[in-house]
């Protein structure tokens, strides 16, 4: 898979595993007209990246929140989905 033909943007958090440590927690907008699977982008991620740049929960999103500057606001993204990973 070209993640670059289907991700049109893209944001990563760091975000609290409940065990004291952080994951990865990636949201994605896909390219118009281009459908994604999360379950698809990580496993292209998975043969590009080193182990501990895998996002372990990718969202999908109609369009990544941002702030009156045009910035990603991290505040307003949802909590992880990591179904079907």
């Amino acid at each position: 898979m070209a993640i670059g033909r289907v991700v049109g943007q893209a944001a990563v958090t760091a975000r609290a595993d409940g065990g004291g440590g952080q994951e990865l927690a990636a949201y994605v907008v896909g390219q118009p007209g281009r459908a994604l699977s999360p379950r698809e982008l990580h496993s292209a991620l998975r043969e590009r990246l080193p182990r501990y740049l895998i996002p372990l929960s990718i969202t999908v999103l109609d369009a990544l929140p941002l702030t009156p500057a045009g910035k990603v606001d991290h505040r307003a993204l949802p909590e992880p989905d990591s179904a079907g990973l």
